[in-house]
Formats: structure tokens, C-alpha cells, sequence
């Protein structure tokens, strides 16, 4: 049975860290880590953009506008009915 200390095994994220650290790369060594970093940030910037297009941008569309800009620019707002 292999050891995993009691913070890594409560703590997702602290368990993905110390499965890199333990069979990927040491993260001590900053050169190493920097541009892995640096890729996955870009990564997941691509990933989220691609989320929001994909699955929050059509929801938006339904969504009830509060701020509403007339024929004149000017931005009034619309306030909600009572049931």
C-alpha cells in the first residue's frame, strides 16, 4: 500500500500536485515549471473560451435584459413587474 499523506488524500487539487510532483516532474525546479505553466494557462484560456461560446453564450440570449438602451442612447433601466 502506497503512503499518501492525510492533506493530499482530503484535498483534490493537493492530490493532483503531489501525483505530478511524484511521477511527472519535480515542481521545485522553477525553469521546469514555468513553461508548463505557461502552456497550460494558455490552454485552459482556449478551453474556457470555447466554453463560453459553446454552452453559456446561448443561454444568455434568454436571459431578461435590465439595462436597455433606446432610440436616443440612453441607457434606462427597466424595472421588474410584481407577480
Amino acid at each position: 500500500m502506497q503512503y499518501i499523506c492525510c492533506t493530499c488524500s482530503s484535498s483534490p487539487i493537493l492530490f493532483f500536485v503531489y501525483a505530478v510532483e511524484k511521477y511527472v516532474m519535480a515542481l521545485s525546479d522553477i525553469y521546469l515549471c514555468l513553461p508548463w505553466a505557461m502552456l497550460f494557462f494558455a490552454f485552459m484560456t482556449v478551453l474556457g473560451s470555447v466554453s463560453y461560446r459553446l454552452i453559456e453564450s446561448p443561454f444568455l440570449r434568454y436571459r431578461k435584459r435590465y439595462v436597455v438602451e433606446n432610440e436616443r442612447n440612453v441607457l434606462t433601466v427597466s424595472y421588474l413587474k410584481a407577480a
